[in-house]
């Protein structure tokens, strides 16, 4: 006879069927106190976890990254970013506006160069100076006099001037991305007023501001650093020098208040824009795209005219408005116009392919790529669009820091139709688009063989010893 099953017991089934539902009210509550606890303390510490909430606010303004814009000395480009210069920090957003890093300083006057992930950072007057890489501080040193203007080049290599050291009125310093001492030159008498770079890492633009004979006038002088003998030097009488950089290995793009000017390389300057120095309002380069100026004629600041230049300091058009021009900004491909509280953006062919309405007081923007960012006095907003003649569209993105959980929905990017669009004499489409390969009179610097020599000279070199030598022979 086999042996008989035994029945299970019914209460002990019920005992853990009890058990069960015990364990996953606990569970149930566990979660429930989690989720109270998250919610209090993104409340409290003014952060969110919940990147698909909005508030009707945010909504309104579009705003990414909170900050007041009070706060805020400048930003730029950085990365697909920004790089945000406020009275006590560098802020670092990626392009949806989480903060990637915060990186104090105690600058009284700060001031910002950047090129592509390489920050200079000096306080304006005073002998305090940083170099950041990646989001991160580099290096932090002391410089012998108070810093007057500053340059950050391609390679990485920065430039500084200092006043009143040993004996110089203005004294350059130039240091390899390392921090290795490339270069040295100084002036007893001129004030450096501008710095650039060249992308090969060789060459350095100087302007610098003086008198002679109790004449006023500026100076560009172009150095290799294979010798402290300037390779030329260019006077601009009675003109002030605010900007220069390289738009090749062998020109220059000079910017005074009295005009814009293209100098070769055998130092020949050739006017490309010019202008009362009661007339100038605005100027901004993007060096790898446009670049822009704004003049108010006869000093009537409601009839401003736009001049726009490609990366190669070429004359692309000219643009008439009626009413009052902010700001401007440039990008790779595309320039921003603040105009009476609008942004209005063009392209390289003098099409308006959209605007942007911030919605409150704008106090400056960026363009990023194919992003504008623009800061009010809410923070940070973006506006993401891929630029059409016939329309744009605006992405949702949240706001990401640590001084609120709402998240925005960018205003729409509607088609512009203000400016009266004007070519400038001389300039048929075909010129306005030329390409930067045709055919140009030879500009060789003197002393320095072809162009082909020059870029040799600023071959990107396999290690940073290997550099020295290049740059000194």
């Amino acid at each position: 006879m086999g042996t008989p099953k035994k029945k299970k017991s019914k209460k002990k089934n019920r005992t853990d069927i009890k058990r069960l539902l015990t364990v996953l009210g606990s569970a149930v509550l566990i979660v429930l106190v989690l989720i109270a606890l998250v919610w209090f303390v993104s409340r409290f510490f003014h952060f969110s976890l919940f990147a698909g909430k909005s508030d009707e606010n945010s909504a309104k303004t579009g705003v990414i990254y909170r900050i007041s814009s009070d706060n805020v000395r400048s930003m730029t480009a950085f990365d697909n970013g920004l790089a945000v210069l406020t009275n006590s920090s560098v802020k670092y957003l990626d392009a949806s506006g989480r903060e990637l890093e915060s990186n104090k300083h105690t600058y009284s006057d700060p001031v910002m160069k950047v090129f592509d992930k390489n920050v200079f950072l000096f306080d304006k007057g005073s002998t305090s100076y940083r170099v950041e890489k990646n989001t991160s501080v580099y290096a932090e040193q002391t410089a012998p006099g108070p810093i007057l203007c500053g340059a950050v080049g391609k390679r990485g290599n920065y430039a500084f001037s200092v006043n009143n050291d040993a004996g110089f009125q203005s004294h350059i310093y130039v240091y390899s991305r390392n921090g290795k001492k490339q270069f040295e030159w100084g002036s007893a008498s001129d004030y450096c007023s501008a710095l650039a770079l060249s992308d090969s890492g060789g060459r350095m633009a100087v302007a610098v501001l003086g008198t002679d004979n109790a004449e006023y006038y500026s100076r560009l002088l172009l150095f290799s650093f294979r010798s402290d003998t300037p390779v030329f030097s260019v006077d601009f009488s009675d003109e002030d020098i605010f900007n220069v950089d390289f738009v090749s290995s062998r020109k220059l793009a000079v910017y005074t208040d009295r005009g814009v000017y293209l100098v070769n390389g055998n130092g020949v300057s050739t006017p490309v824009l010019e202008y009362p120095s009661n007339e100038l309002r605005f100027c901004d380069v993007n060096a790898c795209g446009i670049r822009a100026v704004a003049t108010a004629p006869y000093g009537n600041d409601q009839t401003p005219v736009l001049t726009v230049f490609n990366e190669r300091n070429k004359l692309l058009y000219s643009r008439h408005y009626s009413g009052l021009i902010s700001q401007v900004a440039c990008g790779d491909s595309y320039l921003g116009v603040l105009l009476d509280g609008k942004i209005e953006l063009l392209n390289r062919d003098n099409i308006a392919v959209g605007s942007v309405d911030p919605g409150e007081a704008c106090s400056s923007f960026v363009l990023v790529n194919h992003s504008l960012y623009a800061l009010t006095a809410d923070g940070i907003s973006r506006y993401n669009a891929h630029f059409d003649t016939q329309r744009s569209e605006a992405d949702t993105l949240p706001v990401k820091n640590d001084e609120t959980e709402a998240a925005t929905q960018p205003p729409a990017i509607t088609t512009a139709t203000d400016g009266d669009a004007i070519v400038l004499p001389g300039l048929s489409d075909e010129t306005t688009r030329e390409e930067d390969t045709a055919a140009e009179s030879p500009d060789l610097l003197p002393d320095e063989g072809t162009e082909d020599s020059d870029d040799s000279e600023g071959e990107e070199p396999d290690n940073e010893e290997e550099a020295e030598e290049n740059l000194f022979g």
